[in-house]
């Protein structure tokens, strides 16, 4: 994970927001999906440009993130 040494305040967090801390699996496909979002907007800026592959990147490491 990114920041595994947070991971302890997550509870905290979600609940600020009146809620619980999501399942992995839901967290994990939100990441995924910013991810994309992400690299769409650097692809409509600068086709296959710098940012499209960072955000790339950026998807393949997440997505090799285990819980």
């Amino acid at each position: 994970m990114h920041h595994p040494e947070y991971c302890h305040a997550l509870g905290h967090f979600f609940r600020a927001y009146g809620g619980e801390v999501p399942p992995w699996p839901v967290r994990r496909a939100a990441m995924l999906t910013r991810c994309e979002v992400l690299r769409q907007f650097c692809d409509r800026w600068e086709p296959n440009g710098p940012g499209v592959r960072q955000w790339q990147k950026r998807a393949t490491a997440t997505a090799d993130w285990q819980a």
